[in-house]
């Protein structure tokens, strides 16, 4: 089986592929018992997916941008296709980027602050911040039948294991969760909370 690596940021593919102990540039392979499992990529928006059997998108960030380019890319391919959405950090990281939903300027929300309200700085619409997750579910347009993980570096066991169980049909995603269809700023929060 082939598995195809996408991602917008090379580097955090080049991470997510380090992390399932591969060496990018070399024979990339991960190991189901004595099943060898092609890894390609990682693969950029600009560039073909290569024929394979499976796609994961690893992402950092659920910004507009991000999500556009990863669904232009992704929705082009067999949609038939097994396919992984994986939210991927660095240990310890406890923020990510998202776009207003009203004009689309991106917007640094850190964990802590989740479920607080806040207002763009641009265009000053108030809104109550996502979870990272959430958010995403709510804006990516991909074909039904996707899977969702959220896996960080540091755990490669965990996220070798994670792959693998999507491989063979044990995610235990909801797939009915998903919705069918400048610079970055920190968002701002009212000075009482």
């Amino acid at each position: 089986m082939k598995i195809a690596i996408v991602s917008t940021e090379e580097k955090v593919g080049n991470r997510f592929i380090e992390e399932l102990g591969i060496v990018s540039g070399s024979a990339a392979q991960i190991f189901h018992g004595d099943v060898a499992h092609d890894v390609l990529g990682p693969i950029l928006p600009d560039q073909p997916i290569p024929a394979c059997d499976m796609i994961a998108v690893i992402l950092r960030h659920v910004d507009f941008l991000t999500l556009q380019a990863i669904e232009a890319q992704v929705n082009q391919a067999d949609s038939q296709l097994l396919c992984a959405v994986v939210l991927f950090r660095d240990a310890g990281v406890e923020d990510f980027k998202m776009s207003c939903l009203s004009c689309t300027q991106k917007l640094w929300v850190r964990d802590q602050d989740v479920g607080k309200r806040g207002r763009c700085p641009k265009c000053k619409k108030a809104f109550t911040l996502p979870i990272q997750r959430d958010h995403l579910l709510s804006q990516l347009t991909l074909n039904p039948g996707y899977s969702l993980a959220e896996l960080s570096a540091g755990n490669v066991k965990e996220n070798v294991d994670a792959i693998l169980r999507i491989l063979r049909g044990e995610d235990e995603f909801d797939h009915s969760a998903f919705n069918p269809k400048g610079s970055t700023m920190l968002v701002e929060l009212p000075d009482d909370e």
